[in-house]
């Protein structure tokens, strides 16, 4: 069974923070807790993914807030040592301090299934002057009150100004639920409900009627549902490979995603849910141009779409102001996205002023494009069709539409000009900058929107949606730009814009997240990105970290030094709870170590299942449980250098297998043996059906 967790041994210094704590980290997908405090003061931070300030295009004191502080103060621990241990796999944190002839045990966890804190204290007899207390935050606007009701405490925060977007209230109730004697300490039972008017108008009332209820016996049985939860969620996938500190990683990049991708209305923003003070940078908004997208990366390939749930709600919301934006800016049909929302169809990027309509879209028309990405990793992932109607299809129908509208048509191709490559500085009546504006095929734009029309005609083939669209939409996706190299000192690279920018790494991103470059693609176009791989050496960039490594694995980079550069990166920039210090954004970071381990553990984005296709062969190693596209579910393992992997159909319909390195090969499929001579074999395959590839 898997065991990772992180050991913390200094108290933590980073928090509050406007970006992300640097204490263990504990959630439930919708309300988090965050260590912070020494021994003799404990301070447990609670956010919860739906408390939000919500105050529009205000960059200063908007966004997402913490709701309150769980504060245990014990004065007899004032000089002991600090020791947190963050538990991955049983989604919980531990806490020993020891001072003289004082001991106190922390265990606590947001519970897995219900918005309940649960908090055990063992603490050293005779008794300390141990005592457990919430804590407002009474800044910011924050209406807030704080009321004893018998052995019950709580706490209220309020944002609801008129001016808001929306209204946003919380509380947290607490009550110690038991205590017992034993031989040389007592234990201490505490739980603390959570909830907002986001969860019901009687979210007051419920919350306290939650609290009431629970006594020894329910506080049992929601630490062993809290257990289940994450046994199963372990049990959808996993990996076991030589470097230890890569594969933590690998569980802390979905232990992160668990703990605050569950609520879903209000899924993460920069910051995720884990918020210790307001006015978090950036609003802790969803920024398009690929913050708010990176963190998902790895989720289809991970078998982890109910962490996904969440991800297109804010993008519905939107939808309204899209299409106006659409029409009434650009003259177009279809939808037209800001580079930062939030949720329910807030708008965090207004700014009076500005030329783009008091708007930041910075120049760049591709946001709601690159949006699409994820929606087409978990199509391609699951075939879900259910998804694809009620989600994907209608989001990237509007896609087509704008893109339609706004591409004109010069000598037999669809151009797409006045759109950036990169962000351009917004700018007001008095600074007035151009700068980039004019920019003429961004390569992001030209590779988003053919994975747009890519993804769109696939579904429309199986849905039989909108027959009278498919020319134009095959038409767009042949004839779209151009994807143009340069040369410089006898080596290509992939041009950023046809007319602009020449060079920037960002230009990878057409192959990855978006997908239009593979080992089937054209040499040159494969060696120009390989170039260009090299030429941006971004190992270590603030807003390249979550993209760059999955690249490394699809370019075929020396596995070795991806591993090499992965650990130098853990080594400078992680905060020691699976969380990442950089300054272009938060948790998308979560996602290089899973996504790129997974895309050198196995490939499927040509439509091809390549095992270890990017992995030191001499180095034993194993997965289970990864989705593949065309919905396979995959479990592989290298051994002394040879390959066996099981391959589970969960839809039918083709597969294609390249063979593995490492020996001869053959596969069983329905008690048939095939013989597994040639570079790729192409097997139809029946929903539930099972395929095993042996060595000889």
């Amino acid at each position: 069974m898997m065991r990772h967790s992180y050991v913390m041994k200094k108290v933590p210094k980073a928090i509050p923070s406007k970006t992300l704590p640097d204490g263990a980290v504990n959630g439930n997908g919708d309300v988090s807790l965050m260590m912070s405090g020494n021994p003799d003061c404990l301070r447990m931070y609670v956010s919860k993914s739906d408390f939000w300030k919500a105050e529009e295009g205000d960059r200063l004191t908007g966004g997402l807030s913490p709701l309150g502080i769980i504060e245990i103060r014990t004065p007899q621990l004032a000089y002991s040592d600090y020791r947190v241990e963050q538990f991955l796999d049983s989604g919980r944190i531990e806490g020993n301090f020891e001072a003289a002839h004082v001991k106190l045990k922390l265990n606590t966890c947001v519970c897995a299934v219900e918005n309940t804190i649960l908090i055990e204290l063992e603490i050293s007899r005779p008794a300390s002057s141990l005592s457990a207390e919430l804590l407002t935050i009474e800044k910011n606007g924050a209406v807030c009150e704080k009321v004893s009701l018998g052995d019950t405490q709580y706490i209220t925060r309020s944002f609801a100004d008129p001016g808001l977007a929306f209204e946003t209230h919380g509380i947290m109730a607490m009550r110690e639920i038991s205590r017992k004697r034993l031989e040389k300490s007592e234990l201490i039972r505490i739980a603390v409900t959570v909830g907002t008017n986001h969860d019901s108008a009687a979210y007051k009332r419920n919350t306290l009627e939650r609290l009431s209820i629970i006594d020894n016996t329910g506080f049992e049985r929601l630490k062993e549902l809290h257990g289940r939860w994450w046994k199963k969620f372990w049990q959808k996938s996993g990996i076991e490979i030589h470097d230890k500190e890569i594969e933590k990683n690998w569980y802390a990049g979905l232990y992160i995603l668990a703990c605050c991708s569950r609520n879903k209305k209000f899924p993460p923003g920069l910051w995720g849910n884990f918020s210790t003070d307001d006015s978090m940078a950036w609003h802790s908004d969803y920024h398009l141009n690929y913050n708010y997208e990176a963190p998902y990366y790895a989720l289809t390939s991970s078998n982890h779409i109910e962490l996904m749930e969440c991800y297109d709600a804010p993008l519905e919301d939107f939808l309204p102001y899209a299409k106006e934006y659409a029409r009434k800016f650009l003259g177009c049909r279809g939808i037209y996205f800001p580079v930062g929302i939030g949720p329910l169809g807030m708008d965090t990027s207004k700014i009076d002023g500005t030329k783009e309509h008091g708007r930041l879209f910075l120049g760049q028309k591709s946001n709601a494009s690159y949006a699409a990405c994820i929606m087409a990793m978990r199509w391609y992932g699951t075939r879900d069709e259910v998804y694809a109607e009620e989600h994907a299809y209608p989001f990237m129908r509007e896609l087509a539409f704008f893109w339609e509208d706004y591409l004109s048509y010069e000598d037999g191709r669809y151009v797409t000009r006045n759109d950036a490559i990169h962000e351009v500085e917004y700018y007001s009546d008095t600074e007035f900058m151009p700068k980039r504006h004019d920019e003429v095929n961004p390569i992001i734009s030209i590779g988003m929107i053919k994975m747009v029309m890519r993804a769109l005609l696939d579904m429309q083939s199986v849905l039989g949606f909108d027959p009278e669209y498919t020319a134009k939409w095959k038409d767009i996706l042949e004839n779209v730009g151009s994807v143009l190299t340069f040369e410089e000192n006898g080596k290509h690279y992939l041009r950023a814009t046809e007319e602009g920018m020449l060079f920037t790494g960002l230009v990878l991103q057409y192959m990855y997240p978006a997908g239009e470059i593979g080992s089937l693609s054209d040499k040159h176009l494969l060696d120009a990105a390989y170039n260009s791989f090299v030429r941006t050496d971004a190992w270590e960039n603030d807003n390249l970290f979550c993209s760059y490594y999955p690249q490394a694995a699809r370019l075929g980079v020396d596995p070795d030094l991806i591993i090499e550069k992965m650990k130098e990166c853990i080594h400078n920039r992680e905060l020691g709870n699976g969380l990442y210090s950089f300054g272009g954004g938060g948790i998308e970071n979560n996602s290089a170590v899973p996504a790129c381990i997974n895309e050198m553990l196995m490939q499927s984005y040509e439509g091809v299942l390549r095992l270890f296709p990017n992995w030191n062969l001499k180095n034993d190693a194993s997965f289970f449980g990864f989705r593949a596209n065309g919905a396979f579910i995959v479990s592989a393992k290298l051994k002394d250098g040879v390959v066996n992997a099981e391959i589970l159909s969960e839809k039918g319909g083709e597969l294609i297998i390249e063979k593995p390195q490492g020996g001869d090969y053959y596969i069983e499929k329905h008690s048939r043996v095939i013989e597994f001579k040639d570079g790729r074999i192409k097997l139809n395959t029946s929903k539930g059906e099972i395929i095993v590839i042996k060595n000889k």
